[in-house]
């Protein structure tokens, strides 16, 4: 009797041991933790291709990938791709001519000219990115990369070229700062619609989206470098 009730139980033993453990997702891998990244699954390519180039700021590195990117935060994506891209340091601006941050990301930024003041010796790094905000400031690196002496204070008399005249079905709701960026863009598989061919200008940008709209930039941008 012992010897069957052991036999059982070395059965079952073996049995859970070669079961494979059920996902806890919804099929569409919401949400990853791989390397601690919490992110969704369409974006975990590009979240890991981030990391490896070194674009991936540290102010993200336990952040919800899912969630809307600050302003702070994405001046951090910004720099690092322009570092990438034109392959130079950037040194944080001295003295700060900010009074709501200290960020180094925020300072690089603002010395590689890709971000400015929100007003008032601002830069309101907590205040959630827009779409098209987030498109201007990578239209500003890949200018940067483009024109060589491009500098932010003359940016109107630098032009980014796309074919189209409109992409988008809300069009009209694009910015006019940002309307160049996001057609160039989007014209160089970089960013895209949200659905409906629509392009969302106003709606929010995630952490993931803007981690992989920057690996894009390096990857279909190359031949600029």
């Amino acid at each position: 009797m012992i010897k069957r009730m052991l036999a059982v139980a070395a059965m079952l033993t073996l049995a859970l041991s070669c079961a494979v453990p059920a996902y806890a997702g919804d099929g569409i891998q919401k949400n990853n933790f791989d390397n601690g990244y919490q992110c969704s699954g369409w974006a975990l390519d590009e979240v890991r291709q981030a990391d490896f180039l070194g674009i991936f700021p540290e102010s993200l590195r336990t952040a919800d990938l899912t969630k809307p990117i600050t302003r702070a935060e994405f001046a951090g994506v910004s720099v690092n791709t322009y570092v990438r891209m034109a392959k130079r340091a950037v040194e944080p601006a001295g003295p700060n001519p900010f009074t709501d941050t200290d960020d180094a990301d925020v300072l690089r930024a603002y010395a590689a000219q890709i971000v400015s003041s929100t007003g008032n010796n601002t830069f309101s790094p907590d205040a959630t990115l827009t779409r098209e905000q987030g498109a201007t400031m990578l239209g500003r690196v890949c200018k940067h990369i483009i024109f060589p002496e491009y500098t932010l204070s003359e940016d109107a008399r630098f032009t980014l070229i796309y074919s189209r005249p409109a992409f988008f079905d809300d069009d009209e709701e694009i910015s006019l700062y940002a309307y160049q960026s996001v057609n160039y863009l989007f014209e160089n598989n970089i960013i895209s619609g949200i659905g409906n061919n629509h392009f969302g200008p106003k709606a929010s940008m995630t952490r993931e989206q803007a981690l992989a709209i920057a690996v894009r930039m390096l990857d279909n941008l190359t031949f600029r470098q």
